[in-house]
């Protein structure tokens, strides 16, 4: 049976999920879909802090509620990229 994953980048910059799609497609099982999400317009285009993951957090929940998706699809994998590398003080949860 397929599996219907949705990629979500939870800021509203499109070439990061442009990107995200060009680093996961090659590794895509046959049998796994893919679709891909980018936060609305109005959500930050990028995670600076704690404020601002929350702000996003809000605007990608409500909307992917209100178009159905968290009913649509088996699983959900968050992702963004970061220009620098992650703290050795973050934790392993937000490392993953």
């Amino acid at each position: 049976m397929a599996s219907n994953i949705l990629v979500i980048n939870p800021n509203a910059t499109s070439s990061i999920t442009n990107g995200l799609r060009d680093a996961l497609e090659p590794y895509r099982a046959q049998d796994v879909a893919l679709d891909y999400y980018t936060a609305a317009l109005h959500a930050p285009t990028g995670i600076r802090d704690f404020r601002t993951g929350i702000m996003t957090a809000a605007i990608c929940f409500d909307d992917l509620e209100k178009t159905g998706a968290l009913e649509k699809y088996d699983g959900f994998l968050v992702c963004c990229c970061a220009s620098q590398p992650p703290s050795p003080r973050a934790p392993a949860a937000r490392l993953a």
